[in-house]
C-alpha cells in the first residue's frame, strides 16, 4: 500500500480542510509513534507560516521558508521510509 492510500485507509472521514488534515496525521501518524514527534510540530509551525502568508499577507523571509521546504522534505522523507512498499 503506498503512502497516501495508507494514510487515508486510517482515517474513516477524510479530511476537509488543512485543519483537518493536520489533526488526522496528528491522530493517526504522530500520536502513535509512525512519525517522529518533531516532524508533527514542524508540520504545525510551517502551517502556521502558510497561515501568515495566505491570509494576514505578512512576508515569509527567506530563512523561515527555507526551513520550511527542509521540513516538508524531512517528512515526505520519513513517511516514505515509514510506508515504503517493498
Amino acid at each position: 500500500m503506498q503512502a497516501p492510500s495508507a494514510f487515508l485507509a486510517l482515517s474513516s472521514d477524510i479530511p476537509k480542510t488543512h485543519a483537518g488534515l493536520i489533526a488526522a496525521l496528528g491522530k493517526h501518524l504522530v500520536q502513535p509513534g509512525l512519525i517522529a514527534t518533531d516532524l508533527g510540530r514542524a508540520f504545525n509551525q510551517v502551517q502556521r507560516l502558510r497561515q501568515l502568508a495566505d491570509y494576514a499577507k505578512e512576508p515569509i523571509g527567506l530563512p523561515d521558508a527555507a526551513w520550511a521546504v527542509e521540513q516538508a522534505e524531512r517528512f515526505v522523507d520519513a513517511v516514505r521510509r515509514r510506508f515504503a512498499t517493498r
